[in-house]
């Protein structure tokens, strides 16, 4: 699975379960993977092979009535000049308005759910599905009732909120993202160093003794040498971090490059 997360930048969610479970040293199970998306600590994307229907836009730095102001005068920035005042909406969660272009496109490859649409209802089906282990009861296939237009997506630079491809094809189904949702590798490496700052020292946990903190030194310095990695040049954490991955217990670049640190003094 690392190899995966090497080549493609993305995994699928059961990856992704896999690749936190062996990061924390305890069981993750795909539900708490969807509670994690529904509490925004974590941002699942849906990847898209085909072309699918789509309007493009982006967050403005004005408000809908700066915009008719703009109009009235005729002095509407040129950067912004493709804004429609029927297609600026609102987004609560970040207090800004973000526009849509009116023409329709296309878009493929890799696009995170923004959780400000009807996203939240797909991952909370999800998370429903796997808390109350259904999978066999015939959930596959139930309509939603949440319209294309519901989906609003980001790639980082752009949003894209989805359209109708036909008439009869306005409403999404339960397995229209069932093969589609991917985690990117580096949203798990930053979750996964999230959950390493927050972890608390245990109480009984005693620091090592310098004999013992030297003796692990050595090992790690050892074992470095026979990789012919330089644990004391500058960069050397990230191959390291590849190892770990390769290895099936990945630790962040932050983690290994703090031990580096610490053998150096």
């Amino acid at each position: 699975m690392s190899k995966l997360l090497k080549l493609r930048g993305f995994v699928s969610v059961n990856e992704a379960q896999d690749y936190l479970s062996k990061a924390i040293g305890e069981n993750v199970s795909l539900a708490e993977i969807y509670q994690l998306v529904l509490n925004r600590d974590l941002v699942i994307s849906a990847r898209f092979d085909a072309h699918e229907p789509a309007l493009l836009g982006k967050y403005i730095p004005f408000t809908p009535e700066q915009h008719s102001e703009w109009l009235k005068k005729s002095q509407i920035p040129e950067e912004w000049d493709w804004v429609d005042a029927d297609y600026i909406y609102y987004d609560e969660y970040k207090e800004q308005h973000y526009a849509l272009k009116p023409s329709l496109t296309n878009i493929t490859g890799c696009w995170d759910f923004t959780m400000l649409g009807s996203e939240a209802k797909v991952i909370d089906h999800n998370y429903r599905m796997q808390a109350a282990n259904s999978l066999e009861g015939g959930l596959f296939g139930v309509e939603l009732k949440i319209p294309r237009e519901d989906i609003l997506l980001t790639d980082g630079k752009q949003l894209a909120r989805l359209q109708p491809e036909n008439e009869s094809k306005k409403h999404l189904i339960f397995d229209y993202f069932l093969n589609k949702l991917v985690v990117r590798k580096q949203e798990l490496n930053r979750l996964i160093q999230a959950l390493e700052d927050e972890s608390p020292v245990q109480e009984q946990e005693k620091p090592l003794a310098s004999k013992e903190r030297n003796t692990l030194y050595k090992l790690i310095g050892a074992l470095c040498k026979h990789a012919d990695i330089d644990p004391l040049a500058r960069g050397a954490a990230t191959p390291l971090e590849k190892i770990t991955e390769l290895a099936g217990t990945p630790l962040s670049n932050e983690t290994i490059r703090q031990i580096l640190i610490k053998m150096k003094k």
